[in-house]
């Protein structure tokens, strides 16, 4: 600053000091004044987000998923076990079952002859299953079946694919039974008149001539159209 004075001119000097935030900045005086920056300048730090909240949200989360997850499995258990029940009733009753009502033991323990008309009953309803692992099972492992188109074997596998071929090539196909008989001088055999039916307007009257054997397994099948 200049100071005019009977004497003459005079310069003073003056150091200003001016806080801001409680740091101390210096302006110097002369012919200009400048601020000269303050050392270790940082910006103020960011504030900081609720660590409670976020520690509270989390857990919150973390339950709601559990829940959901353990619902989501409740209802695939259920619908398994469902599917499960729905399976078992339209399956037909299995081998062991059908061959241990169709079969009789006398007093010494030893096997009479079966039930052929029982064990029949029971082929013809897993025929209309179109089970090729069912049908299979209700053959001897040596077993024919013989019908208007050939004769198939030895074995009950090229048996029961052959019947696949049938149910493959007519989707609708299925068999009611007209009569069973037995053949008094064959206990193991019984004699099957049916109706293949084809689809709506095709019909076919069969046949089938049915061997057993001990276990009450198919060992031979002949088939003859009768119309």
């Amino acid at each position: 600053l200049k100071e005019k004075s009977a004497t003459g001119n005079r310069n003073h000097n003056i150091a200003i000091v001016v806080r801001y935030d409680s740091v101390p900045y210096e302006i110097s005086t002369g012919h200009s004044i400048a601020l000269s920056p303050p050392p270790n300048q940082h910006h103020p730090p960011p504030l900081k987000k609720n660590s409670f909240s976020n520690r509270q949200s989390k857990p919150s989360i973390m339950s709601a998923m559990i829940h959901f997850l353990t619902r989501a499995a409740l209802i695939i258990l259920s619908l398994v076990a469902l599917l499960q029940t729905s399976a078992i009733r339209r399956r037909p009753p299995s081998l062991r079952q059908q061959q241990s009502s169709a079969t009789t033991t006398n007093v010494s323990g030893s096997t009479m002859a079966v039930d052929c008309i029982k064990l029949t009953e029971k082929y013809f309803e897993v025929w209309n299953t179109h089970d090729v692992s069912w049908i299979q099972a209700l053959h001897a492992a040596t077993s024919t079946l013989t019908d208007w188109d050939g004769s198939h074997g030895p074995t009950n596998i090229e048996v029961a694919s052959s019947i696949e071929g049938v149910w493959k090539a007519v989707p609708e196909v299925h068999i009611e039974i007209v009569n069973i008989s037995t053949m008094e001088d064959k206990t193991n055999t019984c004699v099957a008149n049916i109706k293949m039916i084809v689809d709506a307007t095709t019909t076919m009257k069969v046949c089938d001539v049915i061997d057993y054997d001990e276990s009450g397994r198919v060992v031979a099948l002949n088939a003859h159209k009768t119309d």
